[in-house]
């Protein structure tokens, strides 16, 4: 990469700066000041464009953490690397793109491990109840209960380690693989660099964390519910964030387990890394005070209470003025986040979870399309919903699964406005002008209006219920202004006027790689074990280890500029290996297909089609043109761009009576409950829109370190 040296700057301070860690700035100093023929002392002069080693550059650390870690052992699989391949890596060449792989530092860069989401600025009053995660968690705590690795590699040393992910590598594997791989001839001449590998590599990344302030360092924020904090915490968040008209988004995870990774067999085993559900929040008035108003199918999961102390939350903005290029009047604003508010009353008095399903194959959240994907199939949603008819909307269109409700919602809440002129004549137009009829009706007291609407034999006891039993009670119902106009016309980055692009199931899987298994960030691994066992081998003389470690540079020594660029391609070949090993492999890409609705498909062609869509995501990484990462992001877009596009015949069964629906031909798009974070942590590379931004992450008051919060007397926690 290149950068600028600034006045007033060492060498060193904008070594730092670019992001080189401490431990090599020494190093890097040296190689800068040949490879710029430099003066070998002395300041560089301000203004200078240097040229700095990407191998240098360790984006795949995040704060806090090292790419290697303590001992534990992990059965990866062998890297495949084809012997063509190591045969022809001429250490002499270099990759035209190898020094432009960050052709820009820059906290919105495609990266893996620094995640590029723009957070949302916290108010005074919420900065009141959100902390900082070291500030705020006991470190006891965690390490006791949130820890399933402490056996493997120790005990947090920080509580920000919570939100890191750890990928358990077998490097010696991996390598083990390239030089089978190998001519026959080199393998005895590389074969004494194996058993000196480590198997034991824990690779960190930023899986759970985001970028919470201007240096774009992930981190995380942190604000408490339960114990003697109960709910009042994520209210007051709430409340402030409807003065600014956003509604969140509650993405659920097991922190205690899958979320902070493991084996890659468990991480990309079910798809889903510990993030198990989605639900959202929304400001409003029940009974003349402040209510959170609970979205969330099935809609008990809408409380966090003492039932999720080892089940925490990220939250997430709905900023629809972040996602469009054109300024959005504060009143349209406004208007957009009511609109949705009334949406989602509806939807929820409508719309069953997936768990309604009477047959067991269909009540799993990934097994349902997505409903919208689009302009139009939001607006064919709105006009569903409109009837206020379960049997129509189930036949139309079928059931939401948690995730798909908060993700609709939220995009029906700029695009589908409930304007007179659009929905006067409809059962939910009648709905709105009995609300706005009901005796007694203020702003804050909108549970007058929905007894009304109970009274008069508009809605159920059963929809009245639902709606007090979320805090849906609290939304206002009336019409949208006729002069607002929808998101589309204030330019939204999404092209389809969307929060996020939906995912299909190859980005599903590359999030999940992109979050914890870097391809980077495995070559890092393997090429920071090479290097490490060269260097012990120079300082005990083991010639035949040396020698193995220079074959694999093409002859050169490993820790030279050019050895190390040669190492890189070597290293970055291995990682797609072992990549293509788990994605290629059988039994798991059955398993993801039928994650994806694959039995779904009422017809071979359409299966064929899926699967051959398939096959080409993954033959991606064969491509040894596509060495950096975001030449890799692009391809994989490219692909996965034709499976956004791919329609294909499906039958599922109606989830109030048991019944098959018709067969219907649909997209294989999804908004799984970890989309979330990818959309949030990437909007560049998963998203194609800056709309969803991290807020702060939701831990059980039993987390908290002493005197944060007033703690129950029988509290034993270590004092912090």
């Amino acid at each position: 990469m290149q950068l600028q040296i600034n006045s007033n700057e060492s060498l060193r301070a904008a070594l730092l700066r670019a992001g080189v860690p401490p431990e090599q700035v020494r190093a890097a100093q040296a190689e800068v000041r040949e490879l710029n023929d430099l003066s070998p002392r002395g300041r560089v002069a301000a203004g200078t464009l240097i040229t700095i080693p990407d191998t240098f550059i360790r984006t795949a650390r995040p704060a806090g953490g090292d790419i290697r870690g303590p001992s534990v052992r992990s059965p990866a699989p062998a890297a495949p690397a084809s012997a063509s391949d190591l045969a022809s890596s001429d250490a002499t060449e270099t990759s035209t793109s190898i020094r432009s792989r960050w052709p820009r530092r820059r906290a919105s860069a495609t990266g893996f491990s620094r995640p590029a989401g723009r957070p949302l600025e916290l108010t005074e009053a919420m900065k009141a109840v959100v902390g900082g995660v070291n500030e705020s968690l006991n470190l006891r705590v965690l390490n006791d209960s949130f820890n399933p690795y402490i056996e493997q590699f120790g005990r947090f040393k920080h509580p920000d380690e919570l939100f890191q992910g750890k990928a358990l590598l077998d490097v010696q594997k991996i390598v083990g693989g390239l030089v089978q791989s190998a001519p026959e001839a080199a393998r005895p001449v590389l074969a004494p660099l194996v058993p000196l590998i480590r198997s034991d590599v824990v690779l960190r990344t930023a899986a759970q964390q985001f970028v919470i302030d201007d240096r774009g360092v992930p981190g995380n924020r942190i604000i408490f519910y339960g114990g003697s904090v109960g709910h009042e915490h994520i209210d007051q968040l709430v409340q402030e964030l409807g003065k600014q008209h956003i509604r969140l988004i509650k993405q659920m995870g097991h922190f205690d387990g899958r979320a902070q990774g493991g084996t890659p067999e468990a991480i990309l085993g079910d798809g889903v890394a510990g993030i198990t559900h989605a639900g959202g929040f929304s400001a409003g008035y029940l009974k003349g005070k402040p209510t959170s108003i609970r979205s969330d199918w099935p809609a008990d999961y809408g409380i966090l209470d003492e039932d999720n102390i080892d089940y925490n939350a990220h939250l997430y903005a709905i900023d629809y003025a972040a996602g469009a290029k054109k300024p959005i009047p504060e009143k349209t604003v406004a208007a957009y986040k009511s609109n949705a508010d009334m949406w989602d009353a509806v939807a929820g008095m409508i719309v069953p979870f997936t768990g309604s399903e009477l047959d067991t194959r269909y009540r799993n959240y990934m097994y349902n399309p997505l409903e919208v994907h689009s302009q139009a199939s939001a607006q064919a949603v709105a006009r569903s919903l409109a009837h206020l008819d379960t049997k129509t909307f189930l036949k139309e269109h079928g059931a939401f699964y948690c995730a798909e409700g908060q993700y609709s919602v939220a995009n029906l809440g700029p695009n589908a406005l409930i304007k007179k002129s659009l929905y006067q004549d409809t059962p939910l137009g009648k709905l709105i002008e009995t609300f706005q009829q009901a005796p007694g009706l203020t702003r804050k007291r909108p549970e007058i209006g929905w007894a009304y609407l109970r009274d008069q034999g508009l809605i159920t006891d059963d929809q009245f219920s639902d709606l007090a039993d979320t805090h849906r009670l609290a939304t206002y119902l009336e019409w949208v202004p006729e002069d607002v106009q929808p998101w589309t016309a204030y330019e939204p980055y999404n092209a389809e006027g969307l929060i996020a692009k939906p995912m299909t199931v190859a980005t599903l899987a590359w999030g999940l790689l992109h979050s914890y298994l870097p391809r980077e960030g495995v070559a890092d691994a393997v090429a920071d074990e090479v290097t490490r066992v060269y260097r012990d081998a120079v300082e005990h003389n083991d010639v035949a280890v040396q020698t193995a470690a220079t074959a694999l540079c093409g002859g050169l020594d490993p820790t030279s500029y050019a050895g190390k660029k040669a190492l890189h391609g070597v290293a970055l070949r291995a990682a797609s290996g072992f990549l293509l090993s788990i994605l290629g492999n059988p039994d798991f890409k059955n398993k993801i297909l039928t994650q994806a609705g694959f039995n779904e498909i009422t017809n071979d062609e359409d299966k064929a089609r899926v699967v051959a869509l398939y096959d080409k995501f993954v033959s991606t990484l064969k491509d040894p043109r596509l060495d950096t990462q975001e030449a890799l992001d692009a391809a994989i877009r490219a692909v996965d761009d034709e499976c956004g596009a791919l329609e294909v015949e499906r039958q599922t069964l109606n989830p109030v009576d048991g019944s098959y629906l018709p067969a219907r031909r649909s997209l294989m798009l999804y908004a799984a409950p970890q989309c979330y974070a990818f959309w949030a942590q990437q909007p560049e590379v998963f998203g194609d829109s800056p709309a969803l931004r991290y807020v702060a992450t939701a831990m059980h008051a039993q987390q908290a370190k002493r005197g944060i919060l007033p703690l129950p007397a029988e509290d034993v926690s270590e004092p912090n």
